[in-house]
């Protein structure tokens, strides 16, 4: 493991604390002997937290006799002779009180660096800096936010000892990836069942999780997280809890599911769900279902149980494709009764591919409608037109584009496989050739 020393340059600089009560003593800064501090764990190689990078300002609130607050120190990584290693050093100074050896000082570390942040409360062991995670950008600080906290005496050497620091992550990280199999498309995914204030001692540089869990009905949307994935910063748990997650499609459709039990939120643990939602809109109604499980990974793997849940909301709405038509397994007899549900495939994106049976009179070919079952239209799209089936280009599928409306028809002068976009915001569309 790495090792970084946070070095405090002497500096010719004296703080004194002052108080009406003439009982308490000054503190008096010994300009020859400056506060150093010792980093273990902010290597590039480690997992437990992610380095301080170059330049970058860590936060020291210090106890007394020191008693400074929110003390800015700036880190630069230069060469270290004797390890090879790149050290950081800081400009900044702390200095021990004259005379003060065997007397004990609390250091609280955070990263990054805030303006305005301090510690509330008067006793030392009580004292707390105020924490809440209320936004997006938020959860994207929370997530790189470390703290450490440390009790330290000089001692009586001439070289003082140094204050050995291990930063954390003081929170808990949540991490849901969906494998959409479905025939619908996310649109949003929230959590509720979380608590997002608390206090971070300064004692221990732990957190003291605070208020009420976010309520059902007030779910919070949770951070993009790459491709089909998405995160959020909680704070710990001491006792069970059961995160609920609602997933809400495009087609209406909500989703939520939880834990079989609650489990208790570790701080500096990363949580992962792994959640697969699978089936296809039926002509009655959807039949997708919501699996999946529930891992503590990040420093220890530990499985904590499978999720149930599933539709709570189904479609209000879902497009179908009417016509002499059929799945592209099989062929039709040319009677409009075939009915194939679209697959959403983005926001407004919404595909099928079919067989056409042929047809090229205006009481044949297809169109688009959206009803919630095939028997119970609410209205259709079509387009007068006779669509050249030799025109499509093979290599890029592109037959024709364009603005579907009324309730006439579209057909193909060859029969065949095809594939049709729909747009819902627009009504456009894009036919394509399979094969």
């Amino acid at each position: 493991m790495k090792r970084f020393v946070i070095l405090a340059a002497a500096a010719a600089l004296a703080f004194v604390s002052c108080s009406k009560n003439e009982d308490v003593q000054t503190y008096e800064p010994d300009l020859n002997r400056p506060v150093s501090f010792t980093v273990s764990n902010l290597a590039v190689e480690m997992t437990k937290a992610d380095a301080i990078s170059n330049n970058s300002h860590v936060a020291i609130f210090a106890g007394a006799p020191i008693s400074r607050n929110n003390v800015k120190m700036t880190v630069t990584m230069e060469p270290n002779a004797n390890s090879g290693l790149l050290t950081p050093t800081v400009a900044n100074s702390l200095l021990w009180a004259v005379g003060q050896t065997t007397e004990a000082t609390k250091f609280l570390a955070v990263y990054p660096f805030e303006n305005e942040r301090d510690l509330i409360g008067a006793d030392e062991a009580e004292k707390y800096v105020d924490y809440n995670i209320a936004s997006a950008a938020d959860v994207e600080y929370a997530n790189v936010f470390l703290a450490a906290a440390a009790s330290q005496a000089p001692g009586t050497d001439e070289t003082p000892a140094s204050v050995a620091l291990a930063f954390k992550h003081p929170f808990a990280k949540l991490v849901y990836t969906i494998d959409n199999q479905s025939d619908d498309f996310v649109s949003a995914v929230s959590i509720s069942g979380i608590r997002r204030t608390g206090h971070l001692m300064f004692a221990t540089g732990e957190v003291t999780t605070t208020g009420e869990p976010v309520a059902a009905d007030a779910a919070v949307a949770l951070n993009a997280n790459g491709e089909n994935s998405y995160m959020t910063i909680v704070m710990p748990e001491t006792e069970a809890v059961n995160p609920v997650v609602t997933i809400d499609m495009v087609s209406g459709a909500k989703y939520t599911y939880h834990l079989t039990e609650g489990i208790a939120l570790v701080a500096g643990k990363l949580y992962t769900a792994n959640i697969t939602i699978t089936g296809s809109h039926g002509t009655e109604q959807s039949d997708r279902t919501v699996v999946g499980s529930f891992t503590i990974t990040d420093w220890d793997t530990v499985n904590s149980g499978d999720l149930s849940g599933g539709v709570t909301t189904e479609a209000p709405k879902w497009w179908y494709l009417e016509g002499n038509i059929d799945e592209v397994s099989g062929t039709t007899d040319g009677n409009w009764d075939t009915h194939i549900p679209f697959r959403c495939v983005g926001a407004t994106i919404w595909t099928v591919d079919f067989y056409y049976a042929g047809g090229t009179s205006v009481d044949e070919g297809f169109k688009i409608r959206n009803a919630e079952s095939f028997t119970d239209w609410s209205d259709s799209w079509g387009k007068d037109i006779v669509i050249d089936a030799n025109a499509i280009d093979p290599e890029n599928g592109l037959l024709v584009e364009g603005l579907s409306q009324g309730g006439v028809n579209m057909r193909i002068n060859a029969v065949g496989t095809y594939r049709i976009r729909f747009y819902t915001d627009t009504h456009n569309y894009h036919i394509y050739k399979i094969n």
